[in-house]
């Protein structure tokens, strides 16, 4: 699991990043024809608002565990 950890948090960083680079080569940072797109029919809609709210969740996690243990710079 040590060596699993790292590998998917390379390929999870790198991965969509490579696409959002085609995004960006082909239209430039038009941030309304990028919402436009994220939610653009159904299922994309459905992954936009799974990510928005496991993202939420997770950040108000790490604020209360923030409180609890106080980590520096926890935001990062």
């Amino acid at each position: 699991m040590k060596k699993i950890y790292p590998l998917l948090a390379v390929v999870g960083s790198i991965l969509p990043y490579y696409f959002f680079s085609i995004f960006l080569l082909e239209c430039g940072l038009d941030m309304q024809l990028f919402v436009e797109l994220v939610f653009a029919n159904q299922i994309s809609t459905f992954f936009a608002v799974d990510l928005i709210l496991a993202t939420s969740v997770f950040y108000i996690f790490l604020y209360r565990e923030n409180l609890r243990v106080g980590v520096k710079y926890w935001w990062i």
